[in-house]
């Protein structure tokens, strides 16, 4: 259930140079700005993101902090903390990301290091606000805990400046580095159900009543696919290969449906020499 988050006063800008950051090299946030473009009670709300101290002493070295505007920018709220690590107060919270669905719903990403009181040791926290950033639901990790000290490009000593996400209205995408690996890498995380057809109904539930085929089990919709993958094993092979080789109708000749809209890669309704092409160009081999 949504929670409700304090308004407080908080000191935006008190970092220092001596203070141990997970990411010493760079910003360890960037301020975001997003307008709300649904036609609920909180349409045309600007809204803004950033990261702040929230104490002199510096035993709360960074928070995730919101303010929003209902008049373009000419009144604000106050700053509302984010994040509920209200046991942890030495956590930072840092890298914050926003971004604002069709239906107005805010989400909000950022790394975080509460469970490990290290400032190198953090996880990509989730948050979601309906209501224009009143209420916030509880704080949720959405990856697992990866240093941010090590595999620096360059020895230019920063895991980067920023993250993104693009929403829509079942679920949020995001674009995230981090070093799983032990090396500095992008990762891709979609958080809630997927959407590929744009429909606003999940996907499992086209496939499982039927709007939606999966002739290859893979539990992606038919219509979504971008490769020739018969079998669902991620891979276009022979098998595939012979699929549409047998299947080729030329441009404009037939309407294709069931299972052979998987031979049609671009959609387009004609299983041609364009799919041809576009096999070829994610070919496996056998």
């Amino acid at each position: 259930m949504p929670l409700f988050l304090p308004e407080t006063d908080l000191l935006l800008g008190t970092f220092t140079n001596d203070i141990v950051a997970p990411n010493p090299g760079g910003f360890v946030g960037q301020v975001w700005v997003a307008t709300n473009p649904s036609d609920g009670l909180s349409t045309s709300e600007l809204y803004v993101l950033t990261l702040a101290g929230s104490d002199p002493l510096r035993n709360d070295p960074g928070d995730v902090v919101f303010c929003s505007s209902p008049d373009g920018g000419t009144t604000w709220t106050r700053p509302r903390v984010i994040n509920d690590d209200t046991l942890t107060p030495n956590a930072w919270q840092w890298f914050n990301t926003l971004s604002v669905a069709p239906n107005g719903r805010i989400d909000v990403v950022w790394n975080d290091t509460r469970n490990s009181q290290q400032p190198n040791l953090s996880e990509l926290y989730y948050s979601f606000s309906a209501d224009g950033g009143r209420m916030w639901s509880p704080n949720v990790p959405v990856s697992p805990m990866f240093d941010s000290w090590i595999g620096y490009p360059g020895g230019n000593g920063k895991l980067g400046d920023y993250y993104h996400m693009v929403s829509d209205n079942l679920g949020v995408n995001v674009a995230y580095a981090a070093t799983f690996n032990g090396e500095q890498d992008v990762y891709f995380l979609r958080i809630g159900p997927w959407d590929c057809n744009g429909n606003e109904v999940p996907d499992e539930n086209d496939i499982a009543s039927g709007t939606s085929l999966d002739c290859n089990a893979n539990e992606v919709p038919d219509e979504c696919e971008y490769r020739a993958d018969l079998d669902g094993d991620g891979l276009t092979t022979l098998l595939d290969y012979t699929a549409l080789a047998s299947k080729m109708t030329g441009p404009g000749q037939a309407t294709i449906s069931g299972c052979d809209a998987l031979l049609d890669i671009d959609h387009d309704d004609d299983i041609d020499l364009a799919d041809f092409y576009g096999l070829q160009r994610v070919f496996a081999g056998p």
